[in-house]
């Protein structure tokens, strides 16, 4: 991987984590199907960025993918406690609603830390695994999101069942 794409991944990782993280402490409608093809499309393309990355660097050390493979599980880990987090709630008219709070904010904190920290111990591994941290952002990423939008729209099920209003789709409002 040649250092160009390596930051071009770390500023396209922080250009969406920037957005994302702004976006989601703002009240926003509970949608299922709309970001979910945007997670898809992130995922497959974080996907690609690791396997392009593993067929430049066929010598990369079995403990920095090792360390990939954790930086990844806790990603899912943070993603369930951030969706955890979050404010779900139902407003007059039915729409189904969300915001993050001080301490959704506070887990991408850790996110980012965590996520910083597998890929500096990448980079201790020897040139062939430092690249591979950034390479993998945009998988990290997609599923630290994916995982927490599962928590949110399940929670937002139950709220619903609860209510007997169904959750919005596509921007409708029940």
């Amino acid at each position: 991987m040649s250092g160009n794409l390596g930051y071009a991944n770390i500023v396209i990782g922080l250009i969406v984590l920037a957005w994302v993280v702004s976006r989601q402490l703002r009240t926003r409608p509970v949608r299922e199907e709309q970001a979910t093809k945007l997670l898809l499309v992130l995922g497959a393309v974080g996907l690609y960025e690791v396997a392009q990355y593993a067929d430049r660097h066929h010598d990369v050390p079995l403990l920095a993918w090792g360390l990939l493979i954790v930086s990844l599980v806790l990603a899912a880990v943070l993603g369930v406690a951030r969706g955890l987090t979050m404010r779900v709630w139902r407003d007059a008219t039915g729409q189904l609603l969300q915001r993050g709070t001080p301490v959704t904010l506070a887990l991408w904190g850790l996110s980012i830390a965590a996520h910083l920290g597998a890929d500096a111990l990448m980079h201790g591994e020897g040139s062939n695994a430092s690249g591979l941290g950034s390479a993998g952002i945009v998988l990290y990423l997609a599923l630290t999101l994916g995982v927490q939008r599962v928590v949110v729209v399940r929670r937002g099920a139950e709220l619903v069942e609860h209510v007997g209003y169904e959750v919005p789709r596509n921007g409708e409002r029940v």
